[in-house]
């Protein structure tokens, strides 16, 4: 029973829960600030709400299963990732790999069904630039930061769309935002940690 309690924690481990409540809260405040902008209250579409927050929770997770399955080996040998569920052992490669892409799926799959098509096609453009643009420059690039700030700022973006079911300069402005936010915050952490 021990072991079985450990290796779902692992798993927990995996799907970065601070990070992914992070991403809950933007998308929130962007489903807040869309409905605010059509006049309607916060909790007129309750289904609609509550399957933005499952998907982009589902879709915030899996792109973090798979990006800790992608830089396992890099992990490794940073003081700072190595007990990590991959690098440590705790987690096989192969079942951290497909966790990831069945929860990634799923998310993107409730936003683009549940929600409406635009979340579902943010939902993939997310974790496109993310795990197949930003991962693999993240250590060759210094411009990695601005295209890891794309992926970053998407989620309030998801949450404007989900309430308002349109693109406008608003949407633009939001996703501004967070992205000129990105860039000092992903500096300073990489000053923090600039020896490992």
């Amino acid at each position: 029973m021990i072991q079985i309690t450990s290796k779902i924690k692992s798993y927990w481990e995996l799907t970065k829960p601070d990070i992914t409540l992070l991403v809950l809260i933007s998308t929130f405040l962007g489903y807040f600030l869309g409905m605010q902008f059509i006049g309607s209250p916060i909790f007129h579409r309750p289904l609609v709400l509550f399957y933005l927050m499952i998907g982009s929770a589902l879709s915030s997770a899996g792109v973090a299963i798979l990006n800790e399955y992608i830089e396992r080996e890099l992990d490794a040998k940073m003081n700072r990732t190595r007990s990590r569920p991959l690098p440590s052992g705790r987690i096989v490669p192969k079942g951290a790999l497909i966790f990831g892409i069945v929860v990634s799926v799923i998310g993107l799959l409730d936003l683009a069904f549940l929600v409406n098509l635009y979340c579902g096609i943010l939902s993939f453009i997310t974790i496109t630039v993310y795990l197949f643009v930003y991962t693999p420059i993240k250590q060759k690039s210094p411009w990695n930061t601005l295209i890891g700030a794309v992926p970053g700022a998407l989620p309030p973006v998801g949450g404007w769309l989900a309430a308002t079911d349109i693109v406008s300069y608003q949407t633009f402005a939001i996703f501004c935002m967070l992205f000129f936010w990105q860039i000092p915050h992903v500096f300073s952490i990489a000053w923090l940690y600039r020896v490992d």
